[in-house]
């Protein structure tokens, strides 16, 4: 595992910025890894996929499917602390996921 690029780590700080804002989750450390295909939380260490990085490397901007994944692993680290993780976590994390997305993209240079 090694570090993001400076540039796509400046942008993904603000989006778990946001997530500890509205979670009270704590703040991760970003890395790349080869192989995987999503990104996750593996203790205080948000796991970012190659492919993402070559993604914004490309087009300059944070792969959609990333956002998702970081609000869905935020919310089930915040839900973890509370109650037992199953299938109503599950859920509860998934659809927060989606609707922090779909807030995300409001926000994006082409509707802030």
């Amino acid at each position: 595992m090694t570090d993001l690029p400076k540039d796509l780590a400046e942008e993904l700080q603000k989006v778990w910025t946001a997530l500890v804002s509205d979670l009270g989750v704590p703040a991760v450390r970003f890395v790349v890894q080869p192989g995987t295909i999503r990104g996750f939380l593996q203790q205080d260490v948000f796991v970012v996929p190659e492919s993402h990085v070559k993604h914004f490397g490309r087009f300059g901007t944070i792969p959609t499917s990333l956002v998702r994944d970081a609000a869905y692993e935020a919310k089930k680290r915040q839900l973890g602390k509370t109650q037992k993780l199953g299938s109503s976590a599950e859920a509860d994390a998934m659809a927060y996921a989606e609707v922090f997305l779909r807030a995300a993209m409001m926000q994006g240079p082409d509707h802030g």
